[in-house]
Formats: structure tokens, sequence, C-alpha cells
């Protein structure tokens, strides 16, 4: 992907999976530390993402944080 150029579908959903998955073990072994680090770790990658998305996958982790 050049700078500047708008993300494709595929790209975007690459990304959301992989925070999902990612997220997802996290809760599941209950490290709760690791999860939060996640939502930390992964604000560069927001930049490609348009903002409904990233709205999306922000609650999203937010829940799974508060459900462990």
């Amino acid at each position: 992907m050049v700078k500047g150029e708008e993300p494709s579908e595929e790209h975007v959903k690459a990304k959301e999976t992989a925070v999902y998955k990612l997220a997802s073990l996290y809760k599941d072994k209950s490290l709760i530390d690791e999860l939060i680090q996640l939502q930390k770790v992964i604000l560069p990658l927001f930049i490609d993402l348009p903002k409904s998305k990233v709205a999306k996958i922000v609650r999203s982790l937010f829940d799974l944080t508060l459900s462990i």
C-alpha cells in the first residue's frame, strides 16, 4: 500500500481479523495485562483504517477487557 492511498477492503479486514484473534486468545487465557498492552500497541495500525472500523475494534477490545 502506498502512503496516502486508501487501503483496500481486504487489507482492512485482514488487520481487523488479526486484532480480534489475538485479543480473543488473550481473553481465553485471562491475560488482561497483555490485552491492555495490545490496545496500546495497535494504535499505529488505526491510521490505515476507516474511523468506523476503529470505533468498532476499540469498543470490542474494551468489552473483552471488561469480561475477563
